[in-house]
C-alpha cells in the first residue's frame, strides 16, 4: 500500500512540472483521502486548492486536515 502511495506522490509531481496543477492537487488529496489522513503532499494541494478559490476541494482537505490534528 506504501508503494502505491508513493507512487501517487510522484505521479502529482511529473504532473505539476508539465503545468497539469488541477490534476497534480487532485492526486495529492486523493492520495490523502486514501490513506485517511494527511499526507505529504496534502499541503500543497490546499494552497492550490486556496489560490484557485476551489472551495469544495478545500472542505474535503479540511476534513482530512483535521483528522490528522
Amino acid at each position: 500500500m506504501q508503494e502505491a502511495a508513493g507512487r501517487r506522490e510522484e505521479a502529482s509531481y511529473i504532473l505539476e512540472a508539465h503545468g497539469a496543477q488541477p490534476l497534480a492537487a487532485l492526486v495529492r488529496l486523493v492520495a490523502a483521502e486514501r490513506a485517511g489522513r494527511e499526507t505529504p503532499g496534502l499541503r500543497r494541494a490546499v494552497a492550490f486548492y486556496e489560490r484557485a478559490g476551489a472551495t469544495a476541494y478545500l472542505a474535503r482537505a479540511e476534513r482530512l486536515l483535521q483528522a490528522s490534528a
